[in-house]
């Protein structure tokens, strides 16, 4: 959708003389349809239409433009440099980043990165009944999920669509040709393991950062937003459990001239009991823990689940681990010190498999997970 004129934002929704949207709600087109045509339906907006309603009024206004402070936000209500503890009388005694976030004018935008498991969900759902605004959900796909995280994803969806917030865009990595490169393809075509075996994050990286730093680099609205000089708010989901992983992020989100960090879970005390317990009377799912099904950092029961559960994918993993075997070195497969193959196995000549047990084998300790810097992946979400 291209806009010509001033006048032309705002037939388009946006109100050039006064600080507030014309229209509370935007013309969504359909195929064939500009808005404006008497035959387009009104429809509640998407997160990325309401991103581009902002993109719309500050070029109508001009970037340059900065509206005083006693303006009101005509989507939430609040009032420009204002926290939200004072908008909305919440009862938040150290007003901590997270309800204190609101910029004075300019463009605030809020954006969460979902990872598929409870710990980012629960942080959605305490968003919602908040009033926490959120704009947008990005989850990056490996390729790589468990069949579980992709049903919770369609689930999750539904719920998010019943209560008017913005359903979950997913992005993934694409290759130097703008194909789809999945982290198990690029792991058997280069015959290494994925690199968190090796002590390392490049996986998560490159296959959940970077695609969503690529997808907001091109979106209207964040370029709009950093062209002004604002940072976006994202949302991260770390428990108040993960202590180390938050202090652990700490310099490198000062320095963040893009993003502003916000760890709601970790400021209201939510740990993953309670995580667990505001998805389920929310009505939902478990989620369960979001990894790749050939994750370095599965424990032995996850490992024992997914053959059992799932024994293609297992044997998928252990493919991997078969093409980089003349590569590997000190690392012996996906166990770090030892294969998933070879823990099978020994696990099934040792013990009769029992799905509720599970067996200590000598020379098969579990993984401590993580970097070498200690912290978990970055994939990690409950």
């Amino acid at each position: 959708m291209r806009i010509t004129s001033k006048t032309d934002a705002h037939q388009r929704g946006v109100d050039q003389n006064s600080n507030l949207p014309a229209n509370p709600q935007i013309v969504r087109a359909h195929a064939g349809r500009e808005p404006g045509d008497t035959a387009t339906e009104l429809l509640p907006r998407t997160g990325t239409e309401r991103l581009y309603d902002r993109v719309l009024w500050v070029w109508a206004h001009g970037i340059a433009y900065t509206p005083p402070n006693s303006r009101y936000n005509a989507r939430t209500g609040r009032k420009a440099g204002k926290s939200y503890a004072e908008n909305q009388n919440a009862q938040s005694p150290a007003k901590n980043r997270c309800e204190g976030m609101a910029q004075n004018g300019g463009i605030e935008i809020n954006i969460v990165s979902f990872g598929g498991g409870s710990n980012s969900a629960s942080m959605i759902i305490g968003m919602y009944e908040r009033k926490i605004p959120i704009d947008l959900i990005l989850f990056a796909d490996t390729g790589g999920e468990q069949p579980h995280t992709y049903e919770f994803i369609k689930t999750f969806d539904e719920w998010l669509s019943v209560r008017g917030l913005p359903t979950i865009t997913t992005v993934f990595y694409t290759d130097k040709n703008g194909g789809r490169l999945t982290l198990e393809e690029e792991s058997l075509r280069s015959g290494t393991l994925p690199s968190i075996a090796y002590g390392y994050k490049k996986c998560s990286l490159k296959h959940k950062i970077g695609p969503q730093e690529k997808f907001c680099n091109n979106q209207p609205s964040c370029r709009a937003a950093w062209t002004a000089g604002e940072r976006i708010n994202k949302f991260i989901g770390y428990d108040a459990g993960e202590t180390r992983r938050v202090q652990h992020s700490a310099d490198k989100d000062e320095a963040d001239k893009k993003y502003r960090h916000i760890y709601p879970l970790y400021e209201w005390g939510w740990n993953r009991e309670k995580c667990v317990q505001v998805i389920e009377q929310a009505g939902l799912p478990r989620p369960g823990k979001s990894s790749c099904f050939f994750c370095p950092s599965m424990k032995k029961k996850e490992i024992q689940a997914l053959w059992e559960n799932y024994p293609d994918l297992f044997q998928r993993a252990v493919d991997i681990e078969r093409a980089a075997a003349d590569t590997l070195i000190t690392v012996k497969g996906l166990g770090r010190n030892w294969s998933w193959e070879e823990y099978q196995k020994t696990f099934l000549e040792t013990a009769a498999y029992k799905k509720e047990n599970v067996f200590v084998l000598p020379g098969f300790e579990e993984s401590t997970g993580g970097c070498l810097c200690g912290a978990p992946c970055g994939c990690y979400d409950g």
